[in-house]
């Protein structure tokens, strides 16, 4: 069961509920919308949406387009129009797995990494979308799985719910990871086509934007974010929780120069990416990754708020409500 309310801060509801009535049914209603084998895959007034459920996910600010073999093909803004997806590894929603293989030992393979996270024969690899489910389809909420075959794991989906009147998605990625003794790492791509915007995190409480509000000289690999991230544009923002994986890398999805803080605003452009598993440095992680794991994320847009505004909505966000079953 699920419905919509609106809370003011430190208020308390409660909700009661009882059976109600079957509505009365018509024998024949006399419209053409689902098969005899129960699939609805008819265009018809009766029901608009779930023919197209398939394809593409849509409420009154986004527009999720996704094809199998193809994968998400569009992540629209439909207020501007905008297209917010992005190319190759940046794609939103399309998991990554890298690999350098061990090809010395151990230690000396994870010392030449030196402040990269990879090694110079690291080999990425990108999700391909091979399958989709439609899990719930209701008058709140509509959830969809997108199957992916992804290089070093046994199964790997992400499940989108688009809210019908929020400007909010929440995904997950289910992960069952493989065993292998090489140096790893799983991503989920956080980067919007957003060339305007800026992007923020809060780190120990304070808020910063990498690249730039930190310490000349500093790493700009990888940061530890409280609750997630935010861009923001003039007069709006858009608010993405990493709810259970705090480790962000933003750089390129390759063996790079490894370039120290400037402080220049061109460093707080680059690609960001949730770093959801690895085992790269040997004395903080365990050595392999294999197992199941879910980790989940959600996305909001908000108009004409400030900066504080947002970051206390992030965190409100990743806290969540408090919600007690009584009999």
């Amino acid at each position: 069961m699920s419905f919509l309310s609106e809370f003011e801060p430190l208020e308390e509801k409660l909700f009661s509920y009882e059976e109600q009535p079957a509505p009365s049914g018509k024998l024949y209603t006399r419209t053409a919308y689902v098969g005899a084998e129960r699939v609805r895959d008819i265009v018809s007034e009766y029901d608009k949406e779930t023919c197209r459920l398939p394809y593409c996910l849509e409420n009154e600010w986004f527009f999720i387009g996704y094809r199998i073999g193809e994968g998400i093909t569009s992540f629209l803004h439909k207020k501007s129009g905008r297209q917010l997806l992005k190319n190759g590894t940046e794609a939103f929603f399309t998991p990554l797995y890298e690999r350098t293989e061990i090809r010395r030992d151990v230690y000396e393979e994870r010392r030449l990494l030196g402040r990269n996270i990879r090694g110079l024969h690291a080999r990425c690899f990108q999700g391909t979308l091979q399958d989709i489910r439609i899990l719930d389809h209701g008058p709140v909420f509509t959830r969809v799985e997108l199957d992916f075959q992804l290089e070093g794991t046994a199964h790997s989906s992400v499940i989108l719910k688009m809210y019908r009147h929020l400007p909010k998605i929440e995904f997950t990625l289910r992960i069952a990871k493989t065993l292998s003794e090489a140096i790893e790492s799983v991503y989920l791509p956080l980067s919007l086509h957003l060339p305007e915007a800026e992007l923020y995190i809060k780190n120990g409480g304070v808020p910063m934007r990498p690249g730039v509000d930190q310490l000349p000289g500093s790493n700009m690999e990888y940061y530890i974010a409280d609750e997630g991230l935010l861009y923001r544009t003039d007069g709006e923002s858009v608010l993405i929780n990493t709810l259970d994986t705090p480790l962000l890398y933003m750089g390129p999805m390759e063996h790079h120069p490894i370039v120290l803080c400037d402080n220049r605003e061109i460093n707080n452009k680059r690609p960001v990416y949730s770093w959801i598993m690895n085992n790269t440095w040997e004395t903080n992680f365990k050595m392999d990754l294999s197992g199941f794991g879910e980790f989940s994320y959600a996305l909001e847009l908000r108009e004409n708020t400030g900066l504080h505004e947002d970051l206390n909505r992030l965190s409100d966000n990743d806290l969540g409500p408090a919600v007690f079953i009584t009999a």
